[in-house]
C-alpha cells in the first residue's frame, strides 16, 4: 500500500513538473487540491498512528487530520482526530478510544479554507486484543498457615482467558512470578486458597488472569496472619562420609513467637519428624548446621530442617543423601555392562580392588549398589588414572598403567579419586608345599571359567595362603576359603597329595578357592562316542558339565554310536590321569572306577554319563530331562514326570511336545548318581545363538521365553536347542 502511496504521489509531482514547463514564468499553474491515506503504524488494543500526504493544497487548506469509523469510507462527521503539525506535506494523528479486536476504516482528510473537505483513500486495520479485567475478593478464614480470597474476570479483552487466580508476597505488588493459585480458565468468579504462610506476617495480594496479550492484575489488598509456628528451610548436605554428614539450614521466620530449638531430624524414609534421629542447634533466626553421625554406610538418608516455638514445630523440605558405601561393584565389558556387577573387595581406607582378565577394548566403571546405574563413578573427563562420581567409561588401553592384555588387579582409591591396573600373577606359598614361605606355585588363568586354577603337591604339615606378584603389599589372601579377605588368616594343608586348587576373585561373589583332588575338568574319549570322527584322537573334545557347588560331580548327555568303547581324562590329551571303569555295571548303569575301557551300549543312541570322583563311579543311562518352573504348569519340583522329555533318537533330539504355558524355559537333568539340587544340573538353550546352555558352576542362564503349544527340541549332538510350533 506504502509502494503505491509513494507511485500516485511521483505521478503527481511529474504531471505538476509538466504543466510548470509549459507556462510562461509569470503565469503560474496551481493544482487541484489532493491528498493520500499514507500508513497506519503502532496498532494497540485502543489506538492506531495514521499518516496523510499531503500531495497538492490547492488553494490552501485551513486543518488537517484523521477521521475512523467501522463502515467504509469514513467522513469527519465519524470519529476523527486533527493534527496540528504537517511537515513537509506528511502529517500524523491518533485513533484513539478504539474498541479490542475490532476492524476499523480510516482515511485521512483536510479541509480547505473555502470549507472544502478532501478525504485520502479508505484503508483498513484491525486493533489488537486486550489484556483481561479482573477483581480480587477480601481475604477470609486466615489462620497463621492458610487463607482464602479469590476473585472475578469480568472481561476476557477478546481473548480466551487461559488461567486465573491470586498471586501473594511479603513484598507489595505480587506477580505470579512468585507465589500464586491456579484456579482454572475462562470469564467468572473464583475461589483461592492461599497456603504455605508463616505466622504473624503481612501479605499482599492480586487477582490476576492471563491471556494471549498478558497478564492482569487487579488492585492489591493485604492482611496479616496471627502468631503460629515458624518457618524453616532444609538447604543442603555436604562432608559425606560412610557414617557421617553435615546439614545446613535456616530458620526464617519466627511465626510471632520466639524460636527456642532448630536443628535437623533425619531417617531412611521421606518426611522425617522429631520422633526420629533428630539434633538441636541453638535457637532463633539464621542460618545453622547439624553434624549428623552414626549412619549406616551405603545408605539414603532423608533430612528435614526443624523449628520450634510456642505454637509447635515446623519442617523445611525433605532432602535426600546416600552415604559412602562399604561396598562397590564393577560393571562394563568384563560382564557384558551387567550392572548386578563384578564384586570388589574393599581393603579400607576407601580403596576397592577386583581382578579381572582386561584387554585393549576393555571399559568399565563401578556402582555402589547392584542392579542400578546411579550413583556410578567413572573416569574424570579426559583426565587419565582418575575416577569420580558420574564419570565416564575407564578405558583400559588409555590407562598409564596398562601394558597390554593381561590379568590385572584394578585398585580403585575413591578417596583421593584415582584408578590404577597391575598386572599380576596370583600363586600359593607357605610351608604347607615345597617353596615354603619362599616361593609360590603359579595358579594360571582360565579365560573360559575366569578362575585360576593350578596343582599343588601338598605337604602332610604346615600351612598356606594366596598372594600376588611373589609380594605381600598387593595381596594377600586367607580366612575362610568361602570367603577370603586380605590379610586373613594362613589355611592349614588339605593333606598331602596333589591337590587342586581353584582360585575365583573375578566373579560376582566374594574371593572364595576350592581345594580338591577332583579334576576341574573332565573329558571323554573313544570310538563308541561322539561324532563319526572321534575315536580315540580328541577329535572334538567331549567336555563334561560340572555341577554346580559340587566339584566332585560331572555329567554329560552324549551320543553313542552302538560299538566301541570310551574313556577320561582330566584334559583333552593322553597327559595322564585318565581312567575307565572296572567290572560290570549295576541295574542303574553304575560302574566302579578303574582303567578298563567302558564299553557304548549296543543301541545307538544319546545316555548320560555322570563322573562321581568322590565315590569313585561312573554311570552310564538313559538320560532323563525334566523341565520345571512356569512354563510347566509353574511346578518347582524336580523330576516331574509329567515334565519328562522324550527321547527321539530317530532324530536325534530330546524334546517336550506341547509346552503347557508361557513362560521362560528351565529344564534339569537327573540320574541316580547325580546328587544335586535340579538347578546345579540345569539345562537351557542361550537366546543369543540357540545353543544348549548350561549352568556349570556358574549363575543362572538368560532367559530363553517359549509359548504355549511349542515344541522344544535339545539335540546334544549338535549342540543346539529350538522352541517352535
Amino acid at each position: 500500500m506504502k509502494n503505491k502511496t509513494y507511485r500516485n504521489i511521483l505521478g503527481f509531482f511529474l504531471a505538476a513538473m509538466v504543466l510548470l514547463a509549459s507556462c510562461e514564468k509569470e503565469d503560474p499553474i496551481k493544482l487541484d487540491a489532493q491528498l493520500e491515506t499514507w500508513e497506519i503504524s503502532n496498532i494497540t488494543s485502543t489506538s492506531a498512528d495514521i499518516s496523510g500526504f499531503v500531495v497538492a493544497e490547492g488553494d490552501g487548506f485551513a486543518e488537517s487530520g484523521i477521521c475512523w469509523s467501522t463502515s467504509e469510507n469514513p467522513t469527519i462527521d465519524d470519529n476523527n482526530a486533527l493534527t496540528d503539525n504537517v511537515d513537509k506535506a506528511v502529517y500524523t494523528a491518533q485513533a484513539t478510544g478504539l474498541d479490542h479486536l475490532t476492524s476499523y476504516f480510516v482515511r485521512a482528510y483536510s479541509k480547505s479554507t473555502s470549507g472544502m473537505v478532501f478525504y485520502g483513500k479508505d484503508l483498513t486495520f484491525i486493533t489488537l486484543t486486550h489484556v483481561a479485567t479482573v477483581s480480587v475478593d477480601d481475604v477470609t478464614d486466615i489462620t497463621a498457615a492458610t487463607a482464602t480470597s479469590g476473585g472475578n474476570v469480568t472481561y476476557d479483552g477478546k481473548a480466551d482467558v487461559t488461567a486465573k487466580g491470586v498471586c501473594w508476597s511479603m513484598e507489595e505488588e505480587p506477580t505470579v512470578e512468585g507465589n500464586l493459585t491456579e484456579d482454572g480458565d475462562g470469564l467468572g468468579t473464583f475461589t483461592s486458597a492461599l497456603t504455605g504462610l508463616v505466622g504473624d506476617i503481612t501479605y499482599y495480594v492480586r487477582a490476576y488472569a492471563t491471556n494471549e496479550a498478558g497478564i492482569a492484575y487487579s488492585n492489591q489488598i493485604s492482611f496479616k496472619t496471627p502468631v503460629g509456628v515458624a518457618a524453616v528451610s532444609t538447604d543442603s548436605t555436604d562432608n559425606i562420609t560412610k557414617t557421617t554428614a553435615t546439614a545446613y539450614g535456616n530458620a526464617l521466620f519466627t511465626g510471632g513467637a520466639d524460636i527456642t530449638e532448630r536443628g535437623f531430624c533425619w531417617a531412611t524414609i521421606e518426611n522425617p519428624t522429631i520422633a526420629d534421629d533428630h539434633m538441636a542447634s541453638g535457637n532463633g533466626l539464621g542460618e545453622f548446621e547439624v553434624d549428623l553421625e552414626g549412619l549406616d554406610a551405603g545408605t539414603e538418608y532423608h533430612i528435614r530442617a526443624y523449628v520450634t516455638n510456642s505454637q509447635g514445630t515446623a519442617y523445611g523440605e525433605d532432602l535426600s543423601f546416600n552415604t559412602i558405601p562399604d561396598e562397590y561393584f564393577l560393571v562394563g565389558s568384563v560382564n557384558g555392562w551387567n550392572n548386578h556387577g563384578l564384586y570388589l573387595a574393599n581393603l579400607g581406607n576407601d580403596i576397592h580392588v577386583g581382578y579381572q582378565y582386561l584387554e585393549d577394548g576393555a571399559e568399565f566403571k563401578i556402582i555402589p549398589v547392584r542392579d542400578s546405574w546411579d550413583n556410578a563413578w567413572g573416569r574424570d573427563g579426559d583426565n587419565v588414572g582418575t575416577v569420580v562420581a558420574g564419570g565416564g567409561n575407564i578405558k583400559s588401553i588409555d590407562e598409564p598403567s596398562y601394558t597390554g592384555a593381561d590379568f590385572y588387579e584394578i585398585r580403585f582409591d575413591l578417596a583421593n579419586g584415582t584408578v590404577v591396573l597391575t598386572p599380576i600373577t596370583m600363586g600359593v606359598i607357605g610351608d604347607a608345599q615345597a617353596g615354603s614361605w619362599d616361593t609360590d606355585v603359579t595358579l594360571t588363568y582360565n579365560q573360559d571359567s575366569k578362575k585360576l586354577e593350578g596343582k599343588v603337591d601338598f605337604l602332610a604339615t604346615g600351612n598356606y595362603k594366596f598372594r600376588a606378584n611373589d609380594d605381600w603389599l598387593i595381596l594377600n589372601l586367607g580366612g575362610d576359603l568361602n570367603n577370603l579377605v586380605h590379610n586373613g588368616d594362613n589355611f592349614a594343608t588339605p593333606g598331602e597329595g596333589n591337590w587342586n586348587v581353584t582360585l575365583d576373585i573375578s566373579g560376582e561373589g566374594v574371593f572364595n578357592a576350592t581345594v580338591s583332588q577332583y579334576p576341574n575338568e573332565l573329558y571323554m574319549t573313544g570310538d563308541g562316542v561322539g561324532l563319526d570322527d572321534e575315536s580315540w584322537n580328541w577329535f572334538e573334545p567331549l567336555q563334561l558339565i560340572p555341577v554346580h557347588s559340587h566339584p566332585e560331580l560331572f555329567w554329560k548327555i552324549v551320543w553313542m554310536k552302538g560299538s566301541g568303547s570310551f574313556k577320561f581324562a582330566p584334559q583333552a590329551a593322553w597327559t595322564g590321569g585318565d581312567f575307565g571303569v572296572t567290572g560290570t555295571a549295576d541295574a542303574d548303569g553304575v560302574y566302579a572306577k578303574g582303567n578298563d575301557n567302558i564299553s557304548a551300549p549296543g543301541t545307538a543312541g544319546y545316555y548320560m554319563v555322570v563322573g562321581d570322583m568322590k565315590n569313585n563311579t561312573v554311570q552310564v543311562t538313559e538320560p532323563k530331562v525334566y523341565g520345571i518352573g512356569a512354563a510347566f504348569g509353574s511346578v518347582w519340583a524336580a523330576e516331574d514326570a509329567n515334565y519328562l522329555f522324550t527321547v527321539d533318537n530317530d532324530n536325534e533330539v530330546i524334546e517336550f511336545v506341547g509346552v503347557p504355558d508361557d513362560g521362560n524355559l528351565r529344564a534339569h537333568v537327573a540320574a541316580t548318581t547325580l546328587a544335586c539340587d535340579w538347578w546345579q544340573a540345569e539345562v537351557n538353550i542361550d537366546p543369543a545363538n540357540g545353543d544348549i546352555a548350561f549352568r556349570g558352576t556358574g549363575g543362572d542362564p538368560a532367559n530363553f521365553p517359549v509359548l504355549t503349544g511349542e515344541t522344544i527340541s535339545l539335540n546334544f549332538k549338535a549342540g543346539t536347542g529350538t522352541s517352535a510350533k
